[in-house]
């Protein structure tokens, strides 16, 4: 959950950022910003959401998994951690 959530503050910023990168000429953020709003409101600052929040299901799962697998080596290659 914590991995999709993350994807919903940090996919607008993402948005204007890959447009500013693709525009030509001087364009500001505010800009971006009031022509991705004025031609598709709220929505506009999150094209491609929803499959974005299907591979991250996966994406995390496996992450979670390589990381606990690579704790569990661990603990048995050179011993669980005193605290």
């Amino acid at each position: 959950a914590a991995g999709v959530a993350m994807w919903i503050p940090v996919f607008p910023v993402d948005t204007v950022k890959s447009r500013l990168q693709t525009a030509e000429g001087n364009v500001s953020i505010g800009g971006v910003v009031r022509e991705l709003y004025g031609k598709g409101g709220f929505k506009a600052f999150f094209p491609g959401f929803g499959p974005a929040l299907t591979r991250a299901v996966p994406a995390n799962a496996a992450t979670f998994l390589g990381v606990e697998l690579a704790h569990q080596f661990m603990n048995k290659s050179f011993g669980e951690l005193k605290k």
